[in-house]
């Protein structure tokens, strides 16, 4: 059921985003495909982790975020800047891209390797949905 709200509140967000974009917006939801040396991306994103679901959300990409320690570590530095618990707190991280074992879920899992950056949010506030 947590997983089922989650993804609503994501989709939610993104068709909020893409109506709300802005010109001359940082590139903060855009990826850098240059591959490192060792094999990893550096990406940068929103990050958001609520209902023990974590997703890092791009332009271009949707990844679901591996639940280690790093994503922990990502996860105090991001709630420093909330506003609330559904802001989407920009980053830039080095991870590995790899297929997502779980099955009903995004098609792809990162594992971050290295914080390189976390951001206050860009937008002016989350779009808050009231139920009756």
């Amino acid at each position: 059921m947590r997983k089922i709200a989650l993804i609503f509140i994501v989709a939610s967000l993104l068709i909020a985003c893409n109506d709300n974009k802005k010109e001359g917006q940082k590139e903060a939801e855009s990826i850098t495909t240059t591959e490192q040396e060792d094999g990893l991306v550096v990406l940068n994103g929103e990050f958001i982790y609520l209902n023990e679901a974590a997703v890092l959300k791009g332009d271009s990409f949707l990844y679901a975020v591996e639940q280690d320690s790093m994503m922990r570590v990502l996860d105090k530095q991001a709630k420093v800047l909330k506003r609330d618990k559904f802001d989407m707190i920009p980053v830039e991280v080095k991870a590995s891209v790899k297929p997502n074992p779980v099955k009903g879920g995004w098609e792809q899992i990162i594992e971050i390797k290295e914080i390189i950056k976390v951001s206050p949010p860009t937008q002016e506030g989350v779009i808050k949905v009231k139920a009756n």
